[in-house]
């Protein structure tokens, strides 16, 4: 990434300054991730394109956010997410975005607002992490 941002003159020339940070982002920087409300925060994040598939996947909704604003269980991440979240360390980023997890699901408000944004937080984040082989979020982002 930073051969990208140094040598590739569409790269550089496109902006590697901070953005506001999306309204929730997932904090990596300890051993137990988090949801984290921005409130208009300034900074990087890599940003998690995937598929939701068959298979039930980690949501946010309004019973179970002020639990995730403390912990997000490692066990109840599904492998894509686990290696979105291992990809976005090894990059030095602190914060991941990841829509089932960043947006209310069960909040039309939220969902109606936030979903507004995802092209906003696609464009403004510092890299994407592309789960592009893998049918549902159980496969995760790499495959032999």
């Amino acid at each position: 990434m930073r051969e990208c941002i140094k040598d590739h003159e569409e790269c550089s020339s496109y902006r590697r300054d901070a953005f506001n940070l999306p309204t929730r982002v997932i904090n990596v920087s300890s051993q137990d991730v988090s949801l984290h409300v921005t409130a208009g925060e300034v900074g990087k994040y890599a940003i998690l394109s995937h598929c939701w598939g068959r298979h039930r996947i980690i949501t946010t909704t309004k019973n179970n956010i002020e639990a995730r604003l403390l912990k997000i269980p490692s066990d109840e991440l599904s492998r894509t997410f686990r290696d979105a979240v291992a990809v976005t360390r090894a990059l030095g980023l602190q914060y991941l975005w990841i829509d089932s997890i960043c947006i209310i699901q069960d909040s039309t408000d939220d969902w109606e607002l936030e979903s507004s944004n995802m092209g906003n937080y696609y464009a403004a984040a510092e890299v994407t992490i592309a789960a592009t082989d893998a049918q549902d979020s159980s496969v995760g982002c790499f495959v032999e």
